[in-house]
Order: structure tokens, then sequence, then C-alpha cells
């Protein structure tokens, strides 16, 4: 990879920015031919015309080489926007699998919500303001 400084702008987060060296080289094809999760990203939402693409936090490194793998390609960023994670009262990230239903406790019912009320409860669910510093 060259030394170079790889930006892009993030709805959430702003103007981000990395030098590329920490990531170096990277592989794009595995040795049984099937490309890695991020070209394979890459590849498929260049296909598919995605314009957005809204996630969690903890991908942010892996849009740094997605970024990388757009350019190479001359192919257009989509818009990017990487949300905080939402943690269990424990503060622990809730992991992606059947025991996750474990981690999570409490039910939620959405009958006869408004629909800008339910917009807003889940636009808050992984925000909340900055807490004032400690003096």
């Amino acid at each position: 990879m060259p030394a170079t400084t790889v930006r892009f702008d993030d709805r959430v987060r702003g103007d981000m920015q990395f030098d590329s060296q920490v990531v170096g080289d990277f592989v794009l094809l595995r040795s049984n031919g099937l490309p890695t999760y991020n070209f394979a990203c890459v590849v498929d939402d260049s296909a598919m015309q995605i314009t957005h693409v809204i996630r969690g936090e903890d991908h942010l490194a892996n849009t740094l080489r997605q970024v990388m793998i757009y350019q190479a390609l001359g192919l257009q960023l989509p818009e990017f926007a990487h949300l905080s994670l939402i943690l269990g009262e424990d503060r622990r990230q809730a992991q992606e699998t059947r025991r996750s239903r474990q981690h999570v406790r409490r039910r939620v019912s959405i009958a006869g919500l408004a629909p800008d009320a339910l917009t807003n409860f889940l636009a808050l669910l992984g925000w909340s303001p900055r807490r004032p510093a400690k003096r």
C-alpha cells in the first residue's frame, strides 16, 4: 500500500483521516480463491449501487480498508455512518448469537406507538449527550 492519508466523511463522526500504513498490505483473495469480507463488501455494494452504509462503530477499521479498495478500483464511495454500539446494563456489547437473548432481558412493546416516537427512540438508543468535563 502506498503511504498516504486515507480520508472519508462519516455522517456521524465527521471527517475521518487515517494513515494507510496502519493497515499496510492486506489480503483481497484467500488461497482458495474466495474474496475476503472487505473486498466482497465493496464489490457487492458497488454492484447493488448502495449509496449509504450505516453500521456500528466496531466496523470503523473495516471502513479504512474498504475505502482503499473503492479508491483502487476507481469506484464512488457510498456515504458512511458509524453509530455508537448499544450496550447492555453491564456495559458489555451484546453478541450477535443466540446467546445474546440471554444478555437482553427486557421486552419492548411497540404496539400503539406513533411512527415519530419510534424513530426518535431508535435514533437515541445508541446516543447520549457529551458529559460535562470534570473540574
